[in-house]
């Protein structure tokens, strides 16, 4: 990588900023299993990265502590036990949040084999 210098108008300094900051983007696939446990072939993109039931229909997610995280993602649920998903609480620097699945407004438990995609987009590094 050739880094330009000031007089070809860009700032080293800046350019190499640039190059250190750091992102994180990962995947993390929850396939329910019985009870709404967290199924055997749940996947993760990231080893630092986990989901654990903690009650009907909420779920906690584990990540790489970060400046900022946008998470987004969808849900399969073949019978429609489960219609939606919100995060009723998240913490970028400690890595946390709780992910409530819902049908019409209301906590549900989802039904075996019922999965959620999420996707995770980290900063690591503030600016």
């Amino acid at each position: 990588m050739t880094i330009l210098n000031s007089a070809s108008g860009l700032n080293a300094a800046y350019v190499k900023q640039q190059v250190q900051r750091k992102w994180i983007q990962a995947r993390a696939k929850l396939v329910v299993g019985s009870s709404g446990a967290v199924g055997s072939s749940s996947s993760y993109d990231h080893p630092d990265i986990t989901i654990t039931s903690n009650g009907t229909g909420l779920y906690d997610l584990t990540y790489p502590p970060s400046v900022d995280a946008t998470i987004s993602g969808h849900i399969y649920s073949a019978g429609a036990t489960i219609t939606e998903w919100i995060i009723t609480a998240k913490s970028a620097t400690a890595g946390t949040a709780t992910i409530r699945l819902s049908k019409g407004g209301t906590a549900a438990q989802p039904a075996s084999g019922d999965e959620v995609t999420l996707y995770l987009d980290l900063k690591t590094e503030s600016y």
